[in-house]
């Protein structure tokens, strides 16, 4: 069992009418469903002193002339990868796999020519997480 801060409102696992409200502490037994919800970022571990640190590199950027992008990196530890990405640091798009690994790629299709976008990579497993700095590409003509 692991205490969580929640960061925003979400709902548990175990009883399908309990809401989480923001700034509520809550132990939570399920490791995977936990996972997912800081990939998410609704919830956060208290105590995150135990957490090991996932480097994350070789991050490529390739594009698919103006139609989108592909993103690659690797971790030093198999884990979840999740890419987030928008046109702000606020993201605001975002993709998880749900495999264990330490090579990872993610294609995504860009709707908006001549555009920066920002992305960063949250790769996580239980006891270990990192987050790349953000960084930008920008699309084709």
């Amino acid at each position: 069992m692991t205490r969580y801060l929640v960061l925003a409102p979400c709902q548990s696992s175990n009883i399908s009418d309990v809401m989480w409200g923001q700034g509520a502490e809550v132990d939570i037994f399920d490791d995977a469903y936990a996972m997912q919800l800081q990939l998410d970022g609704k919830l956060a571990r208290v105590d995150q002193s135990d957490l090991v640190p996932i480097t994350i590199s070789k991050i490529t950027v390739e594009a698919f002339g103006n139609k989108g992008f592909a993103i690659a990196w690797t971790t030093d530890i198999p884990c979840h990868g999740e890419l987030q990405w928008g046109k702000t640091t606020e993201y605001g798009n975002f993709y998880s796999d749900d495999a264990e690994d330490t090579d990872h790629a993610v294609g995504v299709a860009a709707s908006q020519k001549r555009t920066t976008y920002h992305f960063r990579i949250i790769a996580a497993t239980d006891g270990a997480r990192g987050i790349s700095d953000d960084q930008t590409f920008d699309t084709g003509v």
